[in-house]
């Protein structure tokens, strides 16, 4: 980076820096007899991609919900065939009673 800083200028951590570092290395090697180009920082064409944005955009519920049969069918895959409705905290604090007692 620091051997070639023009090219880093538009990198999204140390873009600033770059820019900083370049016109440094300009200012340097410039004639004071010609005047100095102003370069600005060029503009930014795409984002970056991101993979969790990707994902979330093809959630197929997001416009519309699931039905009831892809809920039940979801629920038996998270909780591995158990049919059982999860327990309420009164349940699951009688649960763990129950073991501690043994």
């Amino acid at each position: 980076m620091l051997s070639d800083p023009f090219s880093y200028i538009d990198d999204e951590i140390h873009g600033e820096s770059m820019q900083y570092y370049s016109e440094i290395i300009r200012e340097h090697q410039q004639d004071p007899d010609k005047p100095t180009p102003r370069l600005e920082r060029s503009q930014r064409l795409s984002r970056k991609t991101s993979l969790i944005r990707e994902v979330a955009n093809k959630n197929r519920w997001l416009h519309k919900p699931p039905d009831e049969e892809q809920i039940e069918e979801m629920r038996e895959i998270l909780r591995d065939g158990d049919v059982r409705p999860p327990l309420t905290w009164d349940e699951l604090i009688t649960e763990i009673e129950d073991m501690l007692d043994d």
